[in-house]
Order: C-alpha cells, then structure tokens, then sequence
C-alpha cells in the first residue's frame, strides 16, 4: 500500500514537473511581450505629445536697485561710500485664477497594442495686482538706507 502510494506521488511530481517547462518557455514570450508594449507606449507618447505639465500664468517681473552704501576701509580708517547694485527677477501670482478644462480620450492603435491618449482644451484666467510688488519695493527701501 506504501509504495503504490509512493508511485502515485512520485508520477504526480513528475507531471508536475513536465508541466512546468512549457510554462516557463511561456514566460519568456509573456516578457517580450511586455517589453514591446512598453515600447509601443513610449512611441506613441512621444509621436502624440509626450507628457504635459500645466501651470498657471505667473508674470515675471525683473527689478534692480542702485544705492549708496558706507563700508569700512581699512587704510584710510573710516568709511567711505561705495556705489552697489541688487537685481533680480519677482515672480507675480494671480490673486485669483480661474480655470476650465475639457478632458477626451481617444486611442492610438500600433499592431495588437492599444494606447488611450488624451486631448485637453485648457481655459485659464487670473487676475493680478500689484500689492505684492510694492510691498517687494517697500521692504528692499526699509532693509537698505537710500542716501
């Protein structure tokens, strides 16, 4: 009884084990095939529009400040005034923005692979004040004495 049962059990491993080649020999074509997927979405990405990123509007403003500024010196032991300059760029936000966005879909077709594209139609409208950069103006004229 012991060794019919050990046969038994011995010729399921071994059906299990002719099984399983042809399953592996499947999971090779499973990969390249995935990897040719990936590829086809990559493609059709690029071809299409590639990945988008959206901001709102931001209005760049470039500024420069001329002084006067007292600095030590050394050799003669007192100060003496020396002509400096700052420069930079502010950044300006909408006080409010207000956008609309439309969003479709469609599909791209390459061989047996289907990719979902999207088509967007963007509206955007913003508002802007100038509080935050007289605000800029008045905090630079605070932190440097103008002579």
């Amino acid at each position: 009884m012991t060794k019919r049962l050990a046969q038994k059990i011995l010729a399921l491993a071994l059906l299990g084990v002719l099984l399983w080649i042809p399953l592996l020999l499947e999971q090779d074509v499973i990969y390249e095939r995935i990897g040719y997927r990936d590829q086809v979405i990559r493609d059709i990405a690029t071809t299409f529009t590639g990945e988008q990123v959206v901001t709102g509007p931001v209005v760049i403003i470039p500024w420069s400040l001329s002084y006067q500024a007292k600095v030590w010196d050394d050799k003669t032991k007192s100060y003496q005034l020396t002509d400096k300059k700052r420069s930079g760029r502010y950044l300006l936000l909408p006080e409010q923005l207000n956008s609309e966005a439309v969003v479709g879909t469609s599909t791209r077709q390459r061989g047996i692979y289907e990719v979902p594209v999207y088509k967007t139609r963007l509206d955007m409208q913003g508002r802007f004040t100038n509080a935050g950069l007289l605000s800029h103006k008045n905090s630079w004229k605070k932190s440097i004495r103008v002579l």
